[in-house]
């Protein structure tokens, strides 16, 4: 089968994975000479008779990739061979493509399809009924649908795939590297590394291009201790160009004949962009448009359990993109949550293509406010409920230095997802209009879900993001998962190298308030203080000892008293805490790294404590304590003692004065001749101690107590 799937190795859609099988095969005692006998073998009487109808019966389907030529037949019993009479019939019939269909009785059909075309991608078609292959040669087996069904999903295949030539303009990094004439050659050499750039443009003042300069011509100057002379001494001055609308055929001939690695695209004789030949590899082997996702796809996926809002998001944005012939991604967060059966809130999309022009059409569709950011190529709808949808160009970060913000330039979907922070992040959703998805995974995230595992994509994640330490232990903690032992590695020395000393402080100390907004914070506190995180952030900062009792403390008081502090204040309460025991110079430092507003008290906390730990003190004179903080402080203070004195004082208070409303108003008292003013005031809040103190509990015996003290004034 192998042989026959790949002509004995010599179809281009030939993978190593073919090679190594064949090779495991022939460890284990694999005959060639039978293998050899099998495919010269003429066709038996069986395999005549099917081949004679199929070119008797089948039609020829047209759409905008080409011809397929499509037949059905029906027999009692399977017929073996069937790659081999698609081939013959590929011969005779001279299509694009051809798809033969074997119904067996009580089995269900066996599809089996060829193509000659770059245009198709049979092995993604195959993929409906949970077959695969090659992009070149594909089948599957037990599909239960009828001839016309086939006929119906085979067309609408070959209507979805443009058939324009790739061009230049389609392949080209938009992001250009102008290196002024002036530039020295350190300079020159410095600017590209930081940018992990091969190449830059040499641009004089009326940024008219000169030339092209490369890292390694730039080495060999260095090398010879040439680093102050002008870049624009070593560089290429006859550029080699193409236009931006030049098929990839054409740009791939220069680029071997010419014998370059970067190639400037014009359009209308100005610089545009620039193909390297990774660029040029990338597209012509790996995420082509004309190749659909069949290597790094998982069989499609029903989107029915998506809730509402994003459902109807997702639906209007994919007809919308197919209308526009553009490629529509759910990415991130949301597709991990959705693999998992979690919720997510939050759905972002990306776009093979301007995000910004298509959000504007998106936002004639869904009544919504538009927000653009041509900086970062994103663009945002807002919903009068709150809710929102981001939508982003496919794009790619360069991180100049180490933690850094990213430039960022258009780009495709691989690169989009290559930037971000883990595997399990780096996942996306090919929308359509049938609300059926195809799971996309370049980088293993399917099979980290699967293990449960946080890895970062790259070895220098954690320096060009700091963050993504903090987000690799909320993720881990959220999910259950655990870091894998690399990532973790690089996750130690990204810390011993000191990276929060350059991170940006206001990510930093947002990504912190996320860590602690989680669910569990104990656990993500913990995680990060056996990791040395905290540690790393400010050597003051730590958690354990007491410390890890008294926010437990705080967990249980907010699960009895749910209504006590909203779930998005919750952080809070382990911040205070967290800053409580600091210096001074501890907290100012915080403060001016991270813009750390640490809790300020009305009197010293822990003088407090101790005062509630007095039995003698009145429910009135508890409250008289207790109603200056907020309530954030208020969870805070209970979780400093288990003295039974102070709990009793802070139970009666949650439960009986800290909501109680006055008996004892002000029209109350004018009504009884008090004038208004601070005597007013004053016996307002004798009245409100009083009832606190329960010594009355309805209005009437309220005004009968003031009558009555009133007298003794």
């Amino acid at each position: 089968a192998i042989h026959e799937e790949t002509e004995s190795f010599r179809y281009p859609s030939t993978t190593a994975r073919d090679l190594s099988a064949a090779s495991l095969m022939l460890k284990q005692g694999a005959n060639l000479e039978v293998v050899s006998a099998f495919l010269k073998d003429p066709l038996t009487e069986a395999q005549r008779g099917l081949l004679e109808e199929f070119l008797k019966t089948g039609e020829v389907l047209e759409g905008s990739v080409g011809r397929l030529f499509f037949a059905h037949a029906h027999r009692a019993k399977s017929v073996f061979g069937l790659g081999s009479l698609a081939n013959q019939v590929l011969e005779v019939e001279g299509t694009e493509a051809v798809c033969l269909a074997l119904d067996v009785e009580g089995r269900g059909a066996s599809l089996t399809c060829r193509t000659t075309s770059e245009d198709i991608n049979v092995a993604a078609w195959m993929s409906r009924w949970g077959g695969g292959g090659h992009p070149k040669a594909a089948a599957a087996s037990g599909v239960m649908e009828t001839r016309e069904a086939l006929l119906q999903s085979l067309q609408s295949d070959l209507d979805q795939v443009e058939t324009e030539h790739r061009l230049a303009r389609d392949v080209m990094s938009t992001n250009l590297f102008h290196i002024d004439q002036d530039f020295s050659v350190e300079r020159a050499d410095s600017e590209l590394n930081q940018r992990g750039f091969h190449s830059g443009l040499v641009v004089d003042g009326d940024q008219q291009l000169l030339g092209l300069v490369s890292r390694s011509d730039l080495a060999r100057a260095l090398d010879h201790d040439l680093g102050h002379a002008p870049a624009r001494s070593v560089m290429t001055h006859k550029v080699v160009s193409v236009d931006v609308n030049d098929e990839l055929r054409k740009v791939r001939e220069v680029v071997v004949e010419r014998h370059v690695g970067s190639l400037p695209v014009l359009e209308d004789g100005q610089v545009v962009g620039i193909i390297t030949r990774t660029d040029l590899l990338r597209e012509l082997y790996q995420v082509s448009l004309k190749t659909d996702f069949s290597q790094v796809a998982a069989p499609l996926v029903d989107l029915g359990r998506v809730q509402e809002p994003y459902l109807s998001w997702m639906k209007v944005t994919a007809c919308l993109a197919e209308e526009q012939k553009l490629r529509v991604f759910a990415v991130g967060g949301f597709v991990r949550d959705f693999l998992l059966d979690r919720e997510s809130d939050d759905l972002d999309l990306v776009v093979e293509g301007d995000a910004i022009a298509f959000a504007r059409e998106v936002s004639k569709e869904l009544p919504a406010k538009l927000i653009c950011h041509q900086k970062y190529l994103t663009a945002c709808l807002k919903f009068e409920d709150g809710n929102k949808l981001d939508m982003a160009t496919a794009r790619r970060e360069v991180y100049v230095r180490p933690a850094a913000h990213p430039e960022v330039a258009q780009s495709k979907l691989k690169s989009d997802l290559f930037r971000r922070d883990f595997t399990v992040n780096a996942l996306a959703l090919r929308l359509t209009c049938r609300l059926e998805a195809t799971v996309i995974d370049f980088f293993g995230g399917c099979q980290d879900l699967e293990t449960k595992r946080i890895r970062v994509l790259h070895n220098h994640s954690f320096f060009d993001d700091p963050t993504r330490i903090l987000r690799a232990v909320r993720f881990e903690q959220r999910l259950g998962f655990k870091i894998e032992p690399h990532t973790e590695q690089l996750l130690r020395s990204a810390l011993a190298a000191g990276v929060f000393a350059l991170a940006d402080g206001k990510r930093v100390a947002e990504e912190f308030r996320l860590s602690l907004s989680e669910h569990d914070p104990i656990k993500v506190l913990g995680r990060l203080q056996k990791l040395k995180v905290l540690q790393a952030i400010h050597q003051e900062l730590s958690f354990q000892g007491k410390l890890v009792h008294r926010l437990e403390r705080a967990m249980a008081l907010l699960k009895e008293y749910p209504d006590l502090l909203a779930r998005e204040e919750r952080w809070r309460v382990c911040s205070v805490l967290l800053g409580l025991d600091l210096s001074l110079a501890a907290r100012e430092d915080l403060s001016q790294r991270f813009a750390w507003r640490l809790a300020t008290w009305t009197r010293p906390v822990y003088e407090m404590v101790n005062e509630l730990q007095a039995p003698e003190l009145s429910a009135s004179q508890v409250a008289g304590i207790l109603d200056p903080l907020g309530l954030s402080r208020l969870v805070v203070l209970a979780s400093l003692s288990e003295q039974p004195v102070f709990l009793c004082h802070l139970e009666h208070y949650l439960r009986k004065t800290r909501n109680m409303k006055p008996l004892l108003t002000g029209r109350h008292l004018l009504a009884e001749g008090v004038p208004a003013g601070p005597e007013l005031a004053e016996w307002k809040a004798q009245g409100f101690r009083a009832q606190r103190d329960g010594l009355f509990d309805t209005e009437e015996a309220a005004v009968a107590w003031f009558r009555a003290e009133f007298k003794k004034h």
